[in-house]
């Protein structure tokens, strides 16, 4: 892919292998606002355009495939089936990472901060597992091997706008922590504190990438399938 500063960093994201772990090192939003110009997220991260190009064209060197470039032609059955299943794992693996190096540096004010993104996570699970399977219904009753989904497609339209502002407030909370983080003195000194910001790191990016395959991919490919599907109930 050859990267111009007016594409869409989702795009970005998806098609040029290592662009993840390119925008983490930037600090360039590609999950919250995927729809922005390169350009546009590179000043919005205060960072310069050619530099990240630069990065980016280095990445996509190695000849590799982007690991989610397949899932750009996928229904929405099988989106919901390969977020689960690409992004629960290391998620997981990333809290209990942070969990562990905090626990080695006593910092209390961190401490609240995960407690915060937990919580938002928690309520995130709930709501996704309920929207997938309406999401699953729909597409099965379109295809006229289940029933439709209940309550409606309008209530489903409610619920995938309160997935996207939920996303938006475990970004919010993973600032927070980001923050706290840095502000801290463990009392393991600096490397129990760059141990803790390695770990918060590597959380950011585990939960970024699965906002922007939900934000960029999932969200829009279930409203073309709501939009085409009403008037057939």
């Amino acid at each position: 892919m050859t990267i111009h500063p007016e594409n869409r960093t989702e795009r970005i994201a998806l098609l040029v292998p290592g662009a993840l772990d390119v925008f983490e090192r930037w600090g360039v939003d590609y999950f919250s606002h995927g729809h922005d110009s390169l350009l546009a997220a590179c000043r919005a991260a205060r960072a310069k355009v050619d530099d990240v190009i630069a990065d980016l064209a280095k990445a996509e060197v190695s000849g590799e495939t982007a690991p989610d470039s397949e899932l750009e032609n996928q229904t929405v059955c099988q989106l919901v089936d390969g977020i689960g299943a690409t992004c629960a794992r290391p998620e997981e693996a990333a809290c209990a990472r942070v969990e562990e190096a905090l626990a080695r540096s006593a910092c209390p004010g961190v401490h609240s901060a995960l407690i915060e993104l937990n919580d938002a996570l928690a309520n995130h699970i709930r709501l996704e597992a309920y929207v997938f399977e309406q999401l699953r219904a729909l597409q099965r009753a379109r295809e006229g091997t289940g029933p439709w989904p209940q309550p409606g497609l309008l209530s489903l339209r409610g619920d995938l706008a309160s997935l996207k502002i939920e996303n938006g407030m475990i970004c919010d909370a993973l600032c927070a922590l980001s923050k706290c983080c840095k502000e801290s003195n463990p009392a393991g000194g600096a490397s129990a504190k760059q141990d803790l910001m390695n770990a918060v790191a590597e959380l950011e990016a585990a939960v970024h990438h699965q906002i922007h395959l939900e934000n960029n991919l999932l969200l829009p490919r279930a409203m073309n399938l709501i939009g085409a599907t009403e008037g057939w109930e």
